[in-house]
């Protein structure tokens, strides 16, 4: 239950990420799909990926405005994770960076383990 909060605002940038994308708006799509990615859930990279390269085969978006609008989205989420996830774990931490290292990195997410209902 504890990831519900999280869980929910990712999917509202999800969504909004997906009207710009039906908008063609390539740059508020790859802004927003990418402060997903690092401030919530990393698995969102797999939504992304696809849309982008959809737009740079169709050649509807230059690949170095989209290296540079994921870039920028990056590093405001990381500025944000970073500051508000230190002062909660009292030490300089991001937590979504820290999950996806345990799960996909080290191989750990088997210890979760599952829940009966």
């Amino acid at each position: 239950m504890s990831r519900t909060l999280p869980n929910t605002f990712a999917l509202c940038l999800v969504m909004l990420g997906y009207a710009a994308w039906f908008q063609r708006d390539y740059r508020k799509t790859s802004f927003l799909f990418t402060l997903t990615i690092i401030i919530f859930r990393s698995e969102v990279v797999v939504l992304l990926g696809p849309i982008m390269l959809e737009a740079l085969v169709r050649r509807e978006i230059n690949f170095f405005r989209m290296i540079y609008w994921g870039v920028l989205a990056a590093i405001l989420g990381l500025l944000l994770c970073v500051g508000i996830d230190s002062i909660f774990w009292e030490q300089g931490m991001w937590a979504e960076g820290v999950v996806f290292y345990y799960n996909a990195v080290l191989g750990k997410s088997v210890n979760w383990g599952t829940s009966p209902y």
